[in-house]
């Protein structure tokens, strides 16, 4: 598929555009798994699911781009959008993301998310739950 001129230039800038994005969410990501303190199982499948995520994305940002066409140069323009996050934007989105973390904490955002998800009912049930587990883990 030949485009013209015009639209190239609109796909080098999406394509510079998707490398900060990506760079960017997996920045943001690992910041807040590290920040609350997941356990290592939870983190990888977290992990997991981020990557299948992106790569979804990933696939239909190139799908719909250009009509399922890849340019050769397309991997050239995502890392040179990748580097620019890293080298320009990455401080920032990382101390952006730390007081946002921080403001969250104090407000209790966490609980407030999770009574918006579930019921009192159910939060208390899951909560007999884990300490019947725990407690037979000790009896052990």
């Amino acid at each position: 598929m030949i485009h013209t001129l015009n639209e190239e230039l609109y796909i080098i800038i999406y394509l510079i555009f998707f490398g900060l994005y990506i760079s960017s969410t997996y920045d943001f990501f690992l910041k807040v798994l590290t920040e609350t303190k997941t356990s290592k199982i939870l983190n990888i499948l977290f992990q997991i699911f981020f990557c299948i995520l992106q790569l979804t994305i990933t696939y239909f940002f190139t799908y719909k781009l250009a009509a399922g066409y890849i340019p050769i140069y397309f991997i050239i323009f995502v890392i040179l959008g990748v580097l620019i996050y890293y080298f320009i934007c990455r401080k920032t989105l990382i101390s952006t993301t730390s007081q946002f973390i921080k403001i969250c904490k104090k407000l209790n955002i966490n609980k407030k998310i999770k009574s918006l998800l579930y019921s009192q009912t159910v939060i208390k049930k899951i909560h007999r739950g884990r300490l019947k587990i725990k407690n037979r883990q000790k009896k052990k």
